[in-house]
């Protein structure tokens, strides 16, 4: 398993120095070329997480008032695959419809295992920023499931479910010295099965994402994130549909989707401040322009309505880490953080981090 992990290790960095060896224009653009009044530009994006072995490919293209929008995920160790298409018409009302299959070769549910993939496409509208931090979307989805035990024998549940999905949005922002900076964030989505000849399925989970960062002098901030998923309404739920935690982007230092639940608190506070500014160390192609320093509490829960109540209860972690950014050929931004975690639990060892980010 090591010897596979280090050739997809070599793949991903020769494919990322051939995606970083077009030239660009600005920090956030690979390439920008202009035919007449047509605008072509290419984004991509990369994140790697080890040891969760995580991997994520993205691409984002714009042409003129349309978008088009792909994502892939790779998880070597837990056997999952996830793939995403969106296209986006910037119209007075902007219309997208996307395309996306999720495959799990070995998800575990109730200390189960199964087989499962889900598959589908979505058609959604949604309106302009309002006041300059309102926004409003409607999708409807429609999705394929396959489920299937791979235990004792093969036990497979398999259909069709229309899915209806609202999202509303605020968003506040400033700039300074021309960089815009995020001050708060908030995400509320309702996710609504439909019953219909193809599927029983009836439920309706709340789900809310808040991001507030404080600034302070010499670039230190603070960053309080909250996620909350609620089930509000369960005639018939599928078992599929639930929340996790664990793992470096949620509740670090705790085994990646360790908990599993119907209902979901998660909270984290992130310190971080520079520790060495402007060093322009050259080495090659790269640039070292800066390291940063973070200090991360974590606290999260999942579970029933009454695990999510008793606050005693509560998984809670600490990690420190540091960034070092980089540039590439002094247009492309890269970030490589090495971070160590500690789950507040007896019996549990420290977990170190490493990610590479573009």
């Amino acid at each position: 398993m090591a010897k596979r992990i280090i050739l997809l290790l070599i793949n991903l960095f020769f494919l990322n120095i051939l995606i970083l060896s077009a030239e660009s224009q600005d920090n956030d653009e690979i390439f920008e070329l202009k035919v007449k009044e047509l605008s072509f530009t290419l984004i991509p994006t990369f994140k790697l997480i080890v040891p969760e072995a995580s991997v994520v490919l993205g691409l984002n293209q714009k042409i003129g008032e349309t978008e088009f929008f792909a994502q892939s995920e790779y998880n070597y160790l837990y056997g999952k695959i996830n793939y995403l298409l969106q296209y986006t018409v910037n119209l007075f009302l902007p219309v997208f419809i996307n395309l996306y299959d999720n495959v799990s070769f070995e998800k575990i549910y109730e200390n189960k295992k199964y087989l499962q993939r889900n598959k589908g496409y979505g058609v959604g509208l949604q309106t302009p920023q309002f006041f300059d931090f309102f926004k409003l979307k409607q999708e409807i989805k429609s999705e394929n499931y396959y489920f299937a035990s791979i235990e004792e024998k093969l036990n497979v549940n398999q259909g069709n479910i229309l899915l209806y999905d609202t999202f509303v949005e605020f968003l506040f922002e400033h700039e300074i010295k021309k960089e815009v900076l995020r001050d708060f964030y908030t995400g509320i989505n309702f996710e609504k099965a439909i019953p219909s000849d193809f599927t029983n399925y009836n439920f309706l989970f709340l789900n809310i994402v808040m991001d507030k960062i404080f600034y302070f002098e010499n670039k230190k901030t603070i960053d309080f994130y909250m996620e909350y998923g609620y089930l509000l309404t369960s005639d018939n739920l599928p078992i599929w549909k639930i929340y996790t935690l664990g793992g470096y982007e949620r509740l670090m230092g705790f085994a990646y989707d360790e908990f599993q639940g119907y209902y979901k608190v998660f909270l984290k506070l992130k310190g971080k401040l520079p520790i060495w500014d402007k060093i322009n160390f050259n080495l090659l192609f790269l640039k070292l322009v800066s390291i940063d320093g973070f200090l991360v509490f974590n606290l999260g829960q999942v579970g029933n309505v009454y695990e999510i109540q008793d606050f005693s209860d509560y998984k809670t972690s600490i990690g420190c880490g540091m960034d070092l950014n980089f540039l590439f050929k002094n247009k492309i931004k890269i970030s490589i953080t090495l971070a160590l975690a500690q789950a507040i639990k007896s019996g549990r060892f420290p977990v170190f981090y490493f990610v590479y980010q573009l």
